[in-house]
């Protein structure tokens, strides 16, 4: 199994930035950025990882194209209570 994950980088899940420790087949040990380490599998991480990265880029395509906004159907507070006349 190729690992996507090389030792001595860096990444982030749900919890915090880490580094990664050691690989050892599915095995793998990060050591957080605020302190402490946790033995946990490749493809927990790996799932993690892709799912956040999904994420930013829906946000990023979501902020590209979203339309921009309307004031169809406000009221002008200028106008309020303004009736034409007729003439």
């Amino acid at each position: 199994m190729s690992s996507p994950f090389r030792v001595g980088e860096k990444y982030r899940n749900r919890k915090d930035e880490y580094e990664v420790v050691s690989i050892d087949g599915n095995h793998m040990v990060i050591r957080y950025q605020q302190g402490g380490t946790l033995n946990t599998t490749v493809t927990d991480q790996q799932r993690i990882w892709e799912n956040i990265l999904a994420e930013e880029s829906i946000k990023v395509v979501t902020r590209r194209s979203a339309p921009p906004r309307s004031s169809a159907g406000r009221t002008d507070p200028t106008k309020a209570g303004r009736q034409q006349q007729a003439g």
